[in-house]
């Protein structure tokens, strides 16, 4: 190959090179085209829908509570859900269990203790489409304050304990936001162990449940025990009340140190009280001296600032 045709090639290599760039670039820059105009696309929408949204008082997450104000709301209990309250409105503060999202409408089912009730989020008069979308982005665990309106329902609805009724959400607003991603999930705690491995479900583990206590203790289960303790205890006290006892608080006192640090009192150990040897006397003469010797011993000094007693 002659140096002209070597040459040669590498600008034409350089070209084809050149072309490549620009295409590259080309393409580049109707990408970030389309992407700006999507971004705008959706910001114009965005702004539309916040200025069509009728229902934006409606819901929200609330300012963090200071006892600055008393809100005049008459909080009622779920387990007090019955056909009775059919066609009241009502308030109701309680935990989202699960949420989940069809077309325009929303269904939450919202627990307190052991009991939950079924709550339906749909756009209409009262609702707008950014308020379902909300309330299906609430993260389960969180606390909200709901106004709804009680309904009967024609079908019993087997997944919750409140079963004759249904909530039509008209307000809801989020006291405590839950984190998005919690340590264990209350439906897998729930589940007992081994149970469920075989189907690719998640098992929780006895050191996950004891770190995090708080979110275990409100399953079913845990629930359920600690009722059971209540009513023993109960059913041991109203028995012994009729029967003329008294119930005492005793103080809890032990023989030995506790882990606070703090001793117990002396007479209630089984050994004395340890006798500590009396100060040795001492040697100095001005303090073994009577009180008038000293006294005329400084008298007599002839350095008043540095005395020095005298013998008696």
């Amino acid at each position: 190959m002659t140096k002209e045709s070597a040459q040669g090639a590498a600008e034409e290599e350089q070209q084809a090179q050149s072309k490549k760039a620009l295409k590259k670039q080309q393409k580049e820059a109707e990408k970030a085209a389309k992407k700006a105009e999507k971004q705008a696309k959706v910001a114009a929408e965005q702004q539309s829908g916040e200025e069509d949204d009728f229902a934006k008082d409606r819901y929200g997450v609330s300012a963090l509570v200071q006892s600055q104000q008393k809100l005049d709301r008459t909080l009622v209990r779920v387990q007090d859900l019955t056909p009775e309250k059919a066609d009241q409105l009502i308030w109701l503060r309680a935990r989202v269990h699960t949420s989940r999202a069809k077309g325009k409408q929303c269904f939450l089912v919202l627990r307190q203790q052991q009991f939950n009730v079924q709550a339906l989020v749909a756009v209409g008069d009262r609702a707008s489409k950014q308020m379902v979308k909300f309330a299906a982005n609430i993260t389960k665990e969180s606390i909200v304050d709901v106004e709804a309106m009680v309904r009967k329902v024609e079908q019993k609805i087997e997944s919750c304990t409140q079963q004759d009724v249904e909530l039509h959400v008209e307000r809801i607003f989020v006291i405590s936001q839950a984190e998005a991603r919690l340590p264990l999930q209350l439906e897998d705690a729930v589940r007992p162990d081994g149970e469920g491995e075989e189907e690719g479900r998640a098992t929780v583990n006895q050191d996950t449940r004891l770190d995090n206590r708080v979110i275990d203790l409100r399953t079913t289960t845990s629930q359920a025990v600690f009722r059971l303790q209540s009513g023993v205890c109960q059913l041991f006290r109203d028995t012994l009340t009729k029967k003329g006892f008294v119930e005492i608080q005793t103080p809890k006192i032990i023989s030995a140190a506790s882990e606070g640090g703090q001793t117990s009192s002396p007479c209630l150990t089984s050994r004395p009280a340890p006798t500590w040897p009396s100060p040795p006397s001492s040697t100095s003469r001005c303090a073994s001296a009577p009180i008038s010797t000293r006294s005329s011993a400084w008298a007599q000094s002839s350095e008043p600032r540095t005395p020095t007693p005298t013998a008696t």
